[in-house]
């Protein structure tokens, strides 16, 4: 499992890479729009495949409907936070924050994940894993100092 996560972010910390070649040709709202239809497409592709899997899809609307209005309501708010995110992120990268900055403001929001999980929601968290994230911490602060 570990191998599987490991793979995911260095594919994930390649996206600047591919977002910075792409963005020579189109500007900040093209990206947008573009990139929500891809991920619309490759969402409809997997469910495809989770039919030929036997899932099918309005056994997956059906197990939505059982969801309670404390529920609905905190999807609505991750929905919400993640395309304010999106753009709001979108918007530094083409603002005068240098590279650095935008990855540093990324990766605390990790960071922040984490000590809300301890603090609001009591989850317990090994040495390991607590170390990690202080490496991640002294990571960030040797990226930021000149």
């Amino acid at each position: 499992m570990f191998n599987l996560l490991f793979g995911i972010t260095m594919i994930k910390s390649m996206r600047p890479i591919f977002r910075k070649n792409v963005m020579q040709a189109i500007d900040n709202y093209s990206y947008l729009l573009l990139n929500t239809i891809f991920i619309s497409i490759f969402v409809a592709l997997y469910f495809m495949y989770l039919n030929s899997k036997n899932v099918r899809f309005f056994n997956v609307v059906d197990n939505c409907k059982t969801m309670n209005m404390y529920q609905i309501l905190s999807m609505l708010l991750i929905s919400f936070l993640t395309i304010t995110s999106t753009i709001l992120i979108m918007n530094m990268d083409s603002s005068s924050l240098s590279t650095t900055s935008v990855t540093i403001m990324k990766s605390l929001s990790s960071i922040i994940l984490v000590l809300l999980g301890i603090f609001i929601y009591k989850e317990k968290y090994n040495f390991t894993q607590l170390y990690g994230v202080m490496l991640t911490i002294i990571g960030i602060y040797f990226i930021s100092s000149k």
